[in-house]
């Protein structure tokens, strides 16, 4: 599991790019299914220097033998994570450059917003450009260049790694974005009802 930092899932082509096909951000589950596919398929990475918890699938089977509502917080972020290649593939695939980068700042935004890393309209975002390029499948120049249009149209501000965000709405709205594939608040809700409820030992 992330504590703190930015990871993610990415895939290495044969001539040394790579495109990146998710960011893990804290509070997320790397491979909650590989007790059962025995291995992975793809390779997780840290974008930045991160803290992790190494939980065994031993503890995590009897965690969920003994608490319905933590089965079913792992339930939803399993399948959370579909539901956002799914958005991941019409961004890549139908959106617009301009678009494209929009919708992931919108996504990011509501995301680190959940686990209170974000304020309602800004957010650090500790990503090289190289790191953004490999992930919305752009040229470094290209996304330079997209980066510079969203903010002569003042849909996005930059200070260092601090993205603001002056109107919320009209990126979403400029973007297409909604947030119903990310599940949130079923992950509100699963939190409130774990809140508290898990003891281990030391």
């Amino acid at each position: 599991m992330i504590l703190e930092g930015f990871a993610c899932r990415y895939k290495r082509l044969p001539d040394g790019t790579r495109q990146i096909m998710a960011y893990l951000v804290p509070g997320d589950c790397c491979d909650l299914h590989v007790p059962i596919l025995s291995r992975i398929d793809h390779t997780i990475g840290t974008l930045t220097s991160c803290k992790v918890a190494l939980l065994p699938h031993t503890v995590i089977e009897d965690l969920t033998a003994q608490s319905r509502n933590i089965t079913r917080a792992l339930w939803w972020s399993t399948l959370a994570d579909p539901g956002t290649v799914r958005e991941w593939l019409i961004n890549m695939s139908r959106r617009p450059a301009d678009k494209r980068l929009a919708h992931l700042l919108c996504e990011l935004l509501v995301r680190l917003q959940a686990v209170g890393l974000a304020t309602e309209n800004s957010f650090v975002l500790p990503l090289t450009q190289r790191q953004l390029a490999d992930t919305l499948a752009m040229t470094g120049v290209h996304l330079n260049r997209i980066v510079r249009q969203l903010r002569l149209q003042g849909l996005i501000t930059l200070k260092g790694h601090s993205i603001t965000i002056p109107d919320v709405e009209r990126l979403k709205s400029f973007s297409d974005f909604k947030d119903n594939y990310l599940h949130l608040t079923q992950r509100r809700d699963a939190a409130r009802q774990n809140d508290g409820r898990v003891r281990t030992d030391p």
